[in-house]
């Protein structure tokens, strides 16, 4: 479900909504971007969430670039407090913004409120998907990466000249995150069966 894109000599790694589970991912060390668009925890406001995400994501490989989701509601309630926490050398944090590498025109847009791209964006990255954000239609980027959406993540379409990629990892992690639990469980009653035989 998580996308690499290799685009114009340049390897990008983008996910979204790994809602805690963002251990369930695996970034190849040949990446040059990471991009996260969000929802790396849940519905809450306890540092020690965003710290858990924030320490796996830093030691991450290439350029990293975050962009909160409606999840992280610490950028609502208590933006600053949100910049405190993201605050790092090793993580870029994007909300309205517009970053260049190696000459690709990244626009962060952190809302679904109307705005006006540059004809020349490539990659135009967002939390919510198209059917909320009224603007890209007008902007015509190359792609449209997003996430939000459980239920279509790993969606790819072309529609005027425009790739729209839905980056959203949620079900993919939980399930990950299941099965790697099931086999926890398996083994703690095998060694107990193990253990029941001895006796």
């Amino acid at each position: 479900t998580v996308m690499i894109f290799n685009y114009k000599n340049t390897r990008f790694f983008v996910f979204s909504d790994t809602h805690r589970f963002h251990k369930c991912i695996d970034i190849p060390q040949d990446i040059d971007v990471v991009i996260c668009l969000g929802d790396a925890v849940e519905d809450n406001l306890h540092p020690q969430d965003y710290d858990h995400f924030l320490k796996w994501y830093a030691a991450q490989p290439g350029k990293k670039f975050f962009l909160p989701g409606n999840h992280e509601l610490i950028f609502e309630i208590a933006p600053k407090w949100g910049e405190l926490l993201f605050k790092s050398d090793a993580i870029k944090l994007c909300l309205d913004s517009i970053e260049v590498i190696n000459g690709i025109t990244l626009h962060f847009h952190n809302s679904a409120d109307a705005i006006q791209l540059d004809r020349e964006t490539d990659f135009l990255l967002t939390h919510y998907p198209p059917e909320m954000c009224d603007f890209v239609g007008e902007a015509r980027p190359i792609y449209h990466l997003y996430g939000h959406d459980h239920d279509t993540e790993g969606a790819i379409r072309e529609e005027a000249g425009t790739t729209f990629c839905n980056v959203s990892c949620y079900n993919f992690c939980h399930q990950k995150a299941r099965a790697s639990i099931e086999k926890a469980i398996e083994r703690l009653r095998a060694k107990r069966h193990r253990k029941d035989d001895n006796i």
